[in-house]
């Protein structure tokens, strides 16, 4: 069996050899560390053997928590997966597919779910169609309003929050 070059076992294995080495640290860290590589070698063997998901490592998983905040963040603006990928020095490819194993849900799929329900936030708020498209990233309102059409099945001027309006109780 060939083991992994990715850093994380990299950095395991590395971390397991000094304490060895130096014997500073307790035997009971070395045993801890010893078992979360054999652990995630068996995932590992597990996912291959059964064609199952390969489970993240913890800098995988890392990345992904920072994917996703750098998305949340900046859902004004109109981000590619290419732009994640470079911003976070992977490619587009391994970005989606540990996207989706983390979240079940395609990265192109999780922009679009965010904006549009920030979109519908900020319409019932109040915000013109024209303010909420510029808010969620959209170059025009005709864009934004075509996409938000396709994905709630409403219009959003039939979203917004009437302003000024009194609206009229029935007896």
């Amino acid at each position: 069996m060939a083991f992994s070059t990715k850093p994380y076992f990299f950095t395991l294995v590395s971390m397991i050899i000094a304490m060895m080495e130096t014997r500073s640290l307790t035997r009971l860290l070395l045993e801890a560390k010893t078992r979360e590589l054999i652990h995630l070698c068996m995932e590992r063997i597990r996912a291959a053997r059964f064609g199952a998901p390969v489970p993240l490592t913890m800098l995988e998983e890392e990345a992904m928590r920072k994917v996703c905040d750098l998305l949340l963040t900046h859902l004004d603006r109109h981000i590619t997966i290419a732009d994640a990928a470079d911003r976070f020095g992977i490619s587009e490819k391994k970005l989606s597919k540990a996207f989706k194993a983390r979240n079940g849900i395609d990265l192109s799929d999780y922009i679009l779910k965010e904006r549009m329900e920030l979109a519908r936030y900020w319409l019932r708020q109040g915000k013109s169609v024209k303010e909420t498209a510029r808010l969620t990233g959209y170059p025009s309102r005709q864009n934004f309003s075509a996409m938000f059409t396709k994905y709630f099945n409403e219009n959003p001027r039939d979203v917004l929050k009437p302003k000024g309006r009194r609206q009229q109780r029935r007896l």
